[in-house]
């Protein structure tokens, strides 16, 4: 797993209601870490946000002199509303936002490996969400070992800042507010710089961290054994260090090896209200949540228990309220129920939340597998199927997910159905990537069906259905125009 997948940039928007990530799994090259069972699925909002727009960078091939790269920005009709790469521009591009990078260089380069399945704007556990509110995006530009040009971008394609770095900077994301850059080697070595000048706020060897969500300090994880983690205030003042919780250490069976800096926390999610970790390591003993309050860690379900399989599910109330799912994995108390159980941030109350019924999620996989009929599951295709509320509409996601590996040659078309909640089709999509943003808008990546051709983007607005296509597509991510 490489650095900038371990130190994500998560931040939750002020006032997005949270959505769900369960039945989720990522096949990007990025994602080599174990992912925990899946979590019981509740309900996801895609809430909207005033003002806040969605805009989609998508990378497309162009032939007039040869197969050159453009890089545009466009709005969910499809309209393009700025060209970022600059003209005459030579060297090895990449473009960075807090959800990916796109190669650049080339046509084939930027041709990525995509998964096939909905991603909403919580993943729990391995995946930073998309913050919502987050608009600046970087270029970088590479030439051999010279020092490489770092460009921020708004979604208009006005330029908030340009400086030199050293190139062994291979990954970059920026934070929420976008007042800084986090800078990784791709190993263990991680860097924060000032956004508006450029100047190196901070450097070390890290194996976790994360922005605040207000941009005001770094929070990491020593890549020492003994992991402590470090609240670096931004731009600058005293670190505040604090160890790793004893927990860790002591929910081990008795004589196993599992010693300090087997386990350890890592920062999972980050919110107006605090700070969730959850744990990195060694996990045969457990993966558990815990909050970083008053410079201490709190266990969110009160207790370490071993065998313990916890996940966040969902964020309520502007990202106080934290509702995660507990299960074991192992050990007597294997059969038992898992629970959904809610911690406030504020004031560290919990509360057991009702699970889903099984037969809620079976009905849901009948209203969708009508329109996957031609597939099935024989052919290593899933059905997976969610609710997801749009302007206060309620829909229903259903998604064919690839379950075998290598990847598949050929792609059902429809790969995905979004149904109104009397049952008719708001859209029928082809398989590939998609992404849903709690604007309510799809940005929808097909997959491969033909080598020959190059692929398609669809921006698909879920509050009435409408489609804008971009041909020639080799790369696309959200980014989101937010007034300031």
């Amino acid at each position: 797993m490489s650095l900038l997948a371990r130190v994500a940039v998560l931040v939750l928007a002020l006032a997005a209601a949270a959505c769900v990530a369960a039945n989720t799994t990522s096949e990007s090259a990025e994602s080599s870490a174990p992912r925990p069972s899946v979590a019981p699925e509740v309900g996801a909002r895609a809430a909207q946000q005033g003002a806040v727009e969605p805009r989609a960078v998508i990378a497309t091939v162009t032939e007039a002199n040869g197969p050159v790269v453009s890089l545009g920005v466009y709005d969910r009709t499809g309209t393009k509303l700025a060209e970022l790469l600059p003209a005459g521009r030579d060297g090895a591009w990449t473009a960075f936002t807090s959800e990916r990078s796109l190669e650049l260089g080339s046509p084939a380069s930027a041709r990525d490996r995509w998964g096939y399945h909905v991603l909403l704007p919580v993943e729990a556990i391995d995946g930073a969400p998309p913050p919502a509110t987050a608009s600046t995006f970087l270029l970088a530009s590479r030439h051999g070992e010279r020092p490489q040009q770092v460009l921020g971008l708004e979604p208009t394609g006005q330029r908030r800042f340009a400086w030199t770095i050293d190139p062994r900077w291979i990954e970059l994301s920026p934070s929420p507010r976008g007042l800084h850059v986090f800078a990784g080697d791709g190993r263990s070595q991680g860097a924060v710089f000032e956004a508006a000048t450029g100047r190196l706020l901070w450097e070390g060897a890290l194996v976790g961290g994360a922005f605040a969500a207000d941009d005001g300090a770094f929070i990491h994880v020593d890549a020492d054994e003994r992991h402590d983690v470090v609240i670096q205030p931004l731009p600058g003042g005293t670190p505040q260090v604090i160890a790793q919780p004893p927990a860790l250490v002591t929910v081990a069976e008795p004589g196993s090896v599992h010693g300090p800096g087997a386990s350890f926390l890592v920062p999972a999610l980050s919110t107006p209200h605090g700070q969730v970790f959850r744990v990195q390591g060694d996990v045969t003993f457990g993966t558990f949540l815990f909050a970083l309050q008053a410079g201490r860690f709190e266990p969110l379900s009160g207790s370490v228990q071993r065998f313990a399989d916890e996940r966040p599910v969902a964020l309520e109330d502007d990202g106080a309220v934290v509702v995660f799912a507990r299960r074991f994995t192992d050990g007597p108390r294997k059969p038992a129920t898992p629970r959904l159980l809610a911690y406030d941030l504020r004031t560290g109350a919990r509360e057991a939340r009702p699970l889903p019924r099984e037969d809620d999620r079976a009905a849901l996989l009948r209203r969708v597998e009508p329109f996957f009929a031609r597939i099935g599951g024989a052919h290593g295709w899933l059905p997976h199927a969610r609710r997801l509320e749009v302007g206060g509409r309620r829909l229903l996601v259903g998604s064919l997910q690839w379950g075998l590996n290598p990847l598949p040659q050929s792609h059902p078309d429809p790969g995905y159905v979004v149904l109104r909640e009397d049952g008719t089709p708001l859209a029928l999509l082809p398989a590939g990537e998609a992404q849903i943003d709690r604007t309510g808008t799809m940005l929808l990546h097909e997959a491969w069906s033909d080598h020959a051709r190059p692929r398609q983007v669809s921006l698909v607005d879920l509050r009435d259905g409408t489609r804008a296509t971009i041909d020639r597509a080799v790369g696309a991510a959200f980014v989101h125009d937010v007034p300031r």
